[in-house]
């Protein structure tokens, strides 16, 4: 069976297809479509007029593509800005009335639990719990899991989208902003940090989007190319992250437009993504840090029976 999953994020499109059998998957074709459906918008819970209609107009080449395939099944997800806006609602109709396409709009919780399948469909998460990361551009997601189970999992709305929004600090940060965020952070996930008391991580396994970025940045400028491409995880070595992320923050956004590894999609947004990370990191002092390149959609793939049972 042959079949087409698109994530309709709030930042990017992210489309697969596959042939999927009983108990497994195998990749066809990958691609991202910047899109930026929360552009000028998410911060206030609305989709932009202009926003909207570059959803659909991707959307539309998305379906295009897939007609290449002949798929047998398209599914299509939508995560946070399409739960959370005051017109979600009304893009998801759209897309059913022109192209016949339902959208099946997840909860934080459900989106959560898809990205953990994506996870353990990419590496071995282990016997003992990991901290698994999911940044996007409306949310982020935490889920504390191992192998067999997850023991919690939470859904904050604050994506970088959000972020970039709300804040729009000058570039570089300087350190006043800098701890601004990071107060900011620390209530925002207030629960988190209490939570993991009662479940104790040491390994920070981050899920695709600028977790990828930081690992093709990482091996164009320290290493090669080609120890990342065609894998589906990585091991981060602390040091090289420190020494990237430093980079970064002290970049301009001109400077980061020319940064091996990073793509165009991104340059805005990983400044806030690499505070998180950091902080995440030396608040529960994460002694490990893995990328899944698997995320939400590889997920659906992953437990297709599952995900239709639950819609």
């Amino acid at each position: 069976m042959r079949i087409a999953v698109i994530d309709l994020g709030t930042n990017s499109f992210n489309l697969v297809i596959a042939d999927h059998f009983q108990t497994d998957y195998s990749i066809l074709y990958l691609e991202k479509f910047s899109v930026k459906l929360g552009e000028h918008g998410i911060y206030l819970n609305k989709i932009q007029e202009e926003a909207f209609w570059r959803g659909i107009d991707n959307l539309e080449i998305i379906l295009s593509q897939i007609k290449n395939y002949k798929v047998d099944e398209i599914i299509a997800v939508g995560t946070s800005a399409l739960r959370d806006t005051v017109n979600g609602y009304l893009f998801v109709s759209t897309v059913q009335k022109l192209f016949g396409l339902k959208v099946y709009v997840v909860s934080g919780s459900q989106e959560a639990e898809l990205i953990y399948w994506g996870v353990k469909s990419a590496l071995k998460i282990g016997h003992s719990n990991a901290l698994i990361m999911d940044i996007g551009g409306g949310s982020v997601e935490f889920i504390i899991a191992s192998d067999t189970q997850i023991a919690w999992k939470k859904s904050y709305n604050i994506g970088v989208a959000r972020l970039l929004e709300k804040f729009n600090f000058p570039e570089p940060f300087s350190q006043d902003n800098l701890l601004i965020f990071e107060q900011y952070l620390d209530a925002e996930l207030k629960d988190l940090f209490e939570v993991v008391k009662q479940y104790p991580v040491c390994e920070l396994i981050g899920s695709s989007g600028s977790f990828d970025s930081l690992a093709e940045m990482i091996c164009a400028e320290l290493y090669t190319e080609d120890l990342f491409r065609g894998k589906t995880s990585f091991n981060f070595q602390l040091n090289d992250l420190e020494l990237i992320s430093q980079k970064i923050l002290k970049s301009t956004r001109k400077e980061r437009m020319y940064m091996k590894g990073l793509i165009d999609m991104r340059v805005d947004m990983i400044v806030y993504s690499t505070v998180m990370i950091n902080h995440i990191i030396k608040r529960i002092n994460i002694e490990k840090v893995r990328l899944s390149t698997f995320s939400l959609k590889e997920g659906i793939l992953y437990n297709l029976e599952n995900f239709k049972k639950y819609f």
